[in-house]
C-alpha cells in the first residue's frame, strides 16, 4: 500500500523552480533516505509533503489513514528556553479542540512515559533542555514527534551535530520504530545509513529513485553502479558531474530496453 504518491510535483518560489516534474510513491512500512545537494530542493519536498507549501502544479496524496509524525532540522530550536524535556514531548500532543488554558488529560500524561520509556530517556524528564547533549535533544525530538501516535515520521537531518556513538544509537531506535511506521529522513550521513534503508531518493529539483542501497566494489568495477551511488560512496566526482552521468546513464538502459 503506498502511504503516500507524489505526481508531477512542480514547486517554483516565483520564477525559481525548486522541483520539476518529482514522481515517486512511499509504500507503507518503507525506510526512505532522501539525499541531494544544499539548494537541491529536499526540505522542500518534505514541508510540500506536510501541507506548508503549495505546489505549483501536480501534487502529494496521502492515504486516507495516513497520520504523519515531524522532525525539524535541531538548529531550529532555542536551546535557552527554559521548558523541560517532558514538557517539550508534551507540546507533540494536539488536542482534538485547540482552547485556552488547555490542560493535557491523564491519558496524554501517560504516552509521554510510555514513549520516553520506548526510547530509553525516561530519565531525562525533568531536566532542562539547555542542558541535554545533541544526541538526547534529538531523541527528545523523535519522541514529541511520536505523541499523535503516527504512522509515517519524517526526519530533516536528525544526526546534524551529533557525535558518532549517538548518531548509531539513533539509526538503531529508527530502525526500531521502523518495525510499525514508515521511515522518511534527510541526511547528509547516507554512508552510515544505508544499511538500514530500503530506497534512496536523490533531490536535484527532480527525483532520481535508486532501490540498492548496498553496492559493492566490484559493482563500480564492472560500471554497474549508478553514477549517484559513485557520489555518495565519495568517489571524486562532483554533484553535477554524477546528476549528468545518472541521466547519460538512464537514457541509454532506457534505449536497450525498447
Amino acid at each position: 500500500m503506498n502511504v503516500i504518491q507524489i505526481q508531477n510535483l512542480h514547486v517554483n518560489y516565483g520564477k525559481i523552480q525548486a522541483l520539476d516534474n518529482v514522481n515517486f510513491n512511499i509504500k507503507q512500512g518503507e525506510f526512505l533516505g532522501i539525499i541531494g545537494p544544499n539548494g537541491g530542493g529536499k526540505t522542500t519536498l518534505i514541508k510540500t509533503i506536510l501541507g506548508m507549501i503549495e505546489p505549483s502544479k501536480g501534487g502529494v496524496t496521502t492515504h486516507e489513514d495516513t497520520v504523519i509524525g515531524y522532525v525539524p532540522q535541531l538548529t531550529t530550536f532555542d536551546r535557552k528556553f527554559p521548558i523541560t524535556v517532558g514538557e517539550v514531548i508534551k507540546t507533540g500532543h494536539l488536542p482534538k479542540r485547540v482552547m485556552p488554558f488547555y490542560k493535557y488529560s491523564k491519558e496524554a500524561n501517560q504516552h509521554v512515559l510510555a514513549v520516553m520509556e520506548q526510547l530509553d530517556i525516561a530519565e531525562l524528564f525533568d531536566r532542562q533542555i539547555g542542558q541535554l547533549s545533541g544526541g538526547q535533544m534529538q531523541k527528545v525530538l523523535i519522541a514529541r514527534s511520536l505523541m499523535n501516535h503516527p504512522n509515517v515520521l519524517i526526519l530533516d537531518e536528525p544526526t546534524a551535530g551529533v557525535d558518532e556513538d549517538s548518531r548509531a544509537h539513533i539509526f538503531k531506535m529508527l530502525q526500531q520504530l521502523n518495525t510499525s511506521i514508515t521511515i522518511i529522513i534527510i541526511s547528509h550521513n547516507i554512508t552510515a545509513l544505508s544499511p538500514y534503508l530500503d530506497r534512496i531518493i536523490y533531490i536535484n529539483k527532480q527525483a532520481h529513485v535508486h532501490s540498492d542501497n548496498h553496492p559493492t566494489s566490484g559493482d563500480v568495477m564492472e560500471g554497474d553502479m549508478c553514477p549517484i551511488d559513485w557520489f555518495i560512496q565519495g568517489e571524486k566526482i562532483t554533484k553535477n558531474e554524477a546528476y549528468q552521468a545518472h541521466d547519460q546513464k538512464q537514457k541509454m538502459a532506457s534505449g536497450v530496453r525498447k
